[in-house]
């Protein structure tokens, strides 16, 4: 069975539908945060333009020598358009032959342009924060300023988050269709001899690039990172807590104190969140999960701040404890 699918050209208008809305919608977002702009700056990559809050990134770039912003500068508003524009009329081209095989090569130029695109991104990313102008007010030697590709970094007393805005999950939401339609009529051909490597590389692919898009704990560096609550260095790791949002961005605290007033302060208190607290007895690698562990207070803790809470991985560990000082066992409610 070589002809394509009803599915399979009903999804072929469908990813032709999800790469249009990039005229619509922005395709990257970076956001950032600092004490002097607490609500924060963000900057809008269009498929053809760059927008948002850039006029003030660019003068705050002058004083470490980064490269100012204008759309001008990118050759990428000019070729990126017009090789989607040409996909989506290959699409059409796939949909009037009807072949399987066309829409297998149909496919794999989408993550071709992906990846070049990705990689561009980066590379300009690099450049960015890289080639520094000598003659900058301020120089930090060693220190460069590349913005993550993707997810949350930190870079001076900045907080940098760079993640897909509305048109960028319209993309990926098309490669997504692509690869399960590719494996759908790979199965539906019964063919899996001869074609047993094609079918399966874009999910690969893309599986891959969602796997380093999941959220989870991140290693305090300890000495370094410095609690957004407070703004202390974090030096002790018995106290360290840690809060991850829907979006995948970190926060740090140096005390279970810090943690909970800065949530109640900027109202996170989305079900999405993910809450990490070292273990107080050190036993375990990696932080444990703050909502299921067990607590202790008391003046003996003695924490950075004064929250004076210890965490322990279940009742057993801080047993000896609640019994020496005479307190109760508490859980994440108690401290809410």
């Amino acid at each position: 069975m070589k002809k394509l699918s009803t599915v399979g050209r009903i999804s072929v208008f469908v990813v032709i539908g999800f790469v249009v809305m990039l005229w619509f919608f922005p395709m990257w977002r970076i956001d950032l945060v600092a004490p002097q702009y607490p609500e924060g700056i963000f900057m809008q990559i269009w498929i053809n333009d760059v927008k948002g809050d850039v006029d003030i990134i660019n003068g705050l770039n002058h004083y470490i020598g980064m490269k100012t912003i204008h759309k001008e500068d990118f050759k990428e508003f000019i070729y990126l358009p017009i090789a989607l524009m040409g996909y989506c009329g290959l699409g059409l081209l796939v949909l009037l032959w009807g072949r399987k095989k066309g829409y297998y090569i149909w496919a794999g130029i989408f993550l071709l342009i992906a990846g070049i695109s990705m990689y561009d991104f980066w590379k300009w990313e690099y450049d960015y924060g890289h080639n520094l102008d000598p003659s900058a007010p301020i120089k930090v030697p060693g220190m460069a300023y590349q913005p993550p590709l993707i997810g949350y970094k930190k870079m001076l007393n900045f907080e940098a988050l760079s993640q897909p805005d509305i048109g960028g999950w319209f993309f990926i939401s098309a490669g997504m269709i692509l690869a399960g339609i590719s494996w759908y009529e790979w199965k539906r051909s019964g063919k899996r001899k001869s074609m047993k490597r094609r079918p399966y590389a874009p999910v690969c692919i893309l599986l891959l690039f969602l796997m380093s898009c999941s959220r989870g704990f991140e290693p305090v560096d300890y000495g370094k990172d410095a609690c957004v609550h407070c703004r202390m260095t974090i030096v002790d790791e018995r106290f360290a807590s840690e809060l991850v949002d829907e979006k995948g961005k970190v926060f740090k605290f140096d005390d279970l104190k810090c943690m909970k007033q800065f949530i109640h302060a900027k109202e996170k208190n989305g079900q999405d969140n993910l809450l990490f607290v070292e273990d107080y007895l050190m036993q375990h690698e990696g932080a444990i999960d703050a909502v299921n562990a067990v607590y202790l207070e008391h003046d003996f803790f003695a924490s950075p701040m004064r929250g004076n809470y210890a965490a322990f991985t279940d009742e057993q560990e801080a047993q000896r404890f609640k019994d020496s000082l005479d307190i109760p066992f508490l859980s994440w409610n108690d401290l809410k």
